[in-house]
């Protein structure tokens, strides 16, 4: 049976919190240097904070994975990742307590923390750090990340569940292409409706033009590189789909208000993108 590619925050699963969970093995692991491709089955539920792009597979269905991203899954599930390169992800095995009868909350596979990754990170890391020294202080740091993620859960699925078909796959066809020149009238052609009913959904819906989404998912994205990853400029500038260095430059300073390499310098928080710039229009 052919697996259904879903957008990031659209596959969610149910999950007993009452009590801490108990972490089995948490660390960081950097895969894909030898494979680009690796498959394994666990029997708990599995944390991971991502820190590349590439995909997931869990039952019948593929994720998008971006730098920024977190990801639940339940026990007994099948994951598949596929790498672009070497990829280095923050993991945790861990159990819950509840039994039959235990109120549970609705949990997205995917969640796209945006600028909050360093703050979650920061958090995910000093659970790391003290395992298994006080493993009791481990298993709370991870609670109050999973409530944090159930938190933010109801208000994608709201969203998700109240758009279009056809911009639900436009959405997560532009975070799997933001690397690529995204031509509008392929992207139409791709989720099956014409160049003009996806640009009236874009504008009915979110607000803006498809360009300009592209354009502000783009600054979005390099803003995320730039403040909580050491990858080049060089490389970010690629990877958000503007490799024209100088180009590059210019929008960063232009949306963000300072230099990328001074950008650098300043915490996440103190780099912020321009409240109209989702509306400004530019070749994506």
């Amino acid at each position: 049976m052919a697996m259904q590619r879903k957008e990031a925050q659209q596959v969610c699963w149910s999950i007993s919190l009452k009590s801490p969970p108990k972490v089995m093995i948490i660390g960081t692991a950097t895969h894909g240097e030898q494979a680009l491709m690796e498959q394994y089955h666990s029997n708990v539920w599995v944390l991971l904070l991502f820190r590349y792009a590439g995909e997931l597979a869990v039952d019948d269905y593929v994720l998008p994975v971006q730098p920024g991203y977190c990801g639940v899954f339940p026990p007994d599930a099948t994951l598949t990742l596929h790498y672009q390169g070497r990829s280095t992800h923050h993991y945790a095995h861990l159990t819950l307590p509840g039994g039959r009868g235990e109120p549970e909350v609705p949990i997205a596979a995917i969640t796209d923390l945006g600028t909050d990754f360093a703050r979650f990170e920061e958090q995910y890391e000093a659970a790391i750090c003290a395992y298994p020294g006080s493993p009791e202080r481990t298993n709370m740091l991870l609670w109050d990340l999973l409530w944090q993620l159930t938190e933010r859960t109801p208000i994608q699925q709201h969203a998700s569940t109240t758009r279009h078909p056809a911009l639900r796959r436009a959405l997560e066809l532009i975070e799997l292409r933001l690397s690529d020149t995204i031509r509008i009238a392929s992207l139409a052609e791709d989720v099956h409706i014409s160049h003009r009913q996806l640009s009236n959904l874009f504008h009915d819906t979110l607000g803006t033009t498809i360009t300009g989404y592209i354009r502000h998912r783009r600054i979005e994205r390099a803003q995320m590189l730039l403040t909580q990853t050491n990858q080049p400029i060089k490389q970010i500038a690629t990877a958000v789909g503007i490799p024209d260095l100088h180009h590059f430059n210019k929008i960063i300073r232009r949306e963000l208000g300072d230099a990328p390499r001074r950008l650098r310098s300043l915490p996440a928080s103190q780099a912020h993108l321009s409240s109209n710039s989702i509306f400004t229009q530019s070749q994506p």
